[in-house]
């Protein structure tokens, strides 16, 4: 280990991987004899403080009204307390590989390459798992998606980096698209015309607080000592399995048969198909770029002297920007089936990538990241709302997967190609070139908006010469 994690005792557990036997103590009393600890110490109480409220709230509140009459549960809490604890265990995962990476000098292509196997894994498991959820039922893929992400830390703690992000990809796969699918199950097909389902909203919250906190406390936790995420993100699974065990079925109250397919529904569904198709393609272009930030950033931030707790608030300043959107977007319907609102999304993302390329320091940096971020927010709400408002309660976990799947690609894509090209020209060229993709998807998104246009208003003028 480059760094001793305190005293490990002979209670500790040990976890032999290759040639290497990793000691993994119990984290309390004299066990840790952490450096210089500060601020930091109450840092780390704070942040799971904070997330142990919100889990506590999320379980305990007995229903909440939304604004467009869904209610949020009891039996919902334990859904979003899985949402929440899986991106938790995957993010912390991914921050301490590659910031280690980083500081251990790895190539862009390495690391790019990383980033890869488990965006790819996850893009394949994702249409996969949706299908599957369909079939078998959504708490099984989940808890296997669960058992997954438990061995995962310890095998990433080994530095066998391929293979545990080869199986976060496979659980994510298995737990994202059956997750979306059991969440919007029983809700009304009506409650999406003029509104955002209200568990969509505390969906989207949910995994971005998970995201968030393992920024927060991966920075803290890595400067302490390597393994610190890894233990942690290990501990959070456990509680991730629990919750996948003790979540209960949401009833079905709505079903789709007690819906007109003739009228207005349908035609409300047709065009959010429609969108969904579009947003897929938004979703390659903004996730092309965030695998970038994730993957290949931590490079350019040791590159500028950032260091690792900094580095993690700025990831998570910009995570608090997406769920701004998210709220935004749930108060607001202005966006609904309006394709000029994701192009302008889109252009100011192009001006925060070329503010990255160019920063020297970090707060030119972070108003390149905000200026992704809420692209990255825009693109994901939209997406989920056309997918789950354009498909029937049989199709969702079918639809929901290639809406994680579309994701998970933009991330193969961008990681491989980025680090290819940064590898080979300099560590900022493949934000540069996450600009230009971001432009050029919009033309096609442009391209194919234009046609179903026309073509809808050819049909428009046949079926009123009929009638």
């Amino acid at each position: 280990m480059a760094q001793q994690f305190g005293a490990i005792t002979d209670n500790s557990i040990l976890y032999h991987v290759s040639s290497r036997t990793i000691g993994i103590g119990e984290l309390g009393g004299k066990v840790i004899h952490a450096r210089a600890l500060g601020q930091r110490e109450h840092g780390v109480c704070r942040t799971f403080g904070l997330c142990g409220a919100a889990g506590y709230l999320a379980l305990t509140t007995p229903t909440m009204s939304t604004r467009n009459g869904d209610h949020v549960k009891l039996r919902d809490g334990w859904l979003y307390l899985i949402t929440c604890s899986t991106h938790f265990t995957m993010m912390l995962v991914v921050f301490a590989v590659s910031r280690e990476l980083a500081e251990e000098g790895r190539g862009l292509a390495f690391m790019g390459l990383t980033g890869a196997v488990i965006a790819a894994s996850l893009a394949v498991s994702c249409l996969l798992g949706g299908r599957l959820s369909d079939r078998f039922g959504r708490r099984r893929l989940i808890i296997f998606g669960c058992v997954l992400m438990i061995v995962v830390p310890p095998i990433a703690g080994a530095r066998w980096y391929l293979l545990a992000y080869l199986l976060a990809g496979i659980g994510g796969g298995a737990i994202f698209p059956a997750l979306t699918a059991w969440l919007t199950s029983g809700t009304s097909p009506r409650s999406n015309w003029s509104r955002v389902s209200g568990r969509l909203v505390v969906f989207c919250v949910a995994w971005n607080l998970g995201i968030l906190s393992a920024q927060i406390t991966g920075g803290i936790l890595y400067d302490i000592d390597r393994l610190a995420p890894f233990i942690a993100a290990m501990l959070v699974g456990l509680v991730n399995l629990g919750a996948a065990i003790m979540a209960s079925p949401i009833p079905l109250i709505h079903p789709d048969f007690d819906i007109d397919e003739h009228g207005d529904h349908f035609d409300h569904r047709a065009r959010s198909a429609t969108f969904a198709r579009l947003a897929w393609i938004a979703n390659l272009a903004g996730a092309f770029s965030m695998s970038m930030v994730l993957h290949l950033l931590p490079r350019l931030v040791v590159d500028i002297g950032i260091p690792p707790d900094a580095h993690g608030f700025m990831l998570a300043t910009m995570r608090l920007l997406v769920m701004g959107v998210y709220l935004l977007m749930y108060g607001l319907n202005f966006w609904h089936h309006r394709f000029s609102t994701a192009l302008v999304s889109q252009l100011i993302a192009v001006l925060g990538l070329t503010l990255i390329a160019l920063a020297g320091n970090a707060p030119i940096l972070w108003l390149g990241l905000a200026g992704l971020a809420q692209l990255m927010g825009y693109n994901y709400f939209a997406s989920l709302y056309y997918t789950t408002s354009g498909s029937t309660e049989e199709q969702r976990g079918a639809a929901t997967g290639i809406h994680e799947a579309t994701i998970a690609a933009g991330f193969t894509l961008g990681s491989t190609i980025g680090g290819l090209v940064g590898q080979h020209t300099d560590l900022r060229a493949p934000y540069a070139l996450s600009a230009a993709v971001i432009l050029a998807l919009a033309l096609v998104q442009l391209t194919v908006y234009l046609r179903r246009n026309r073509v809808l208003g050819v049909l428009t003028i046949h079926d009123s010469r009929n009638s």
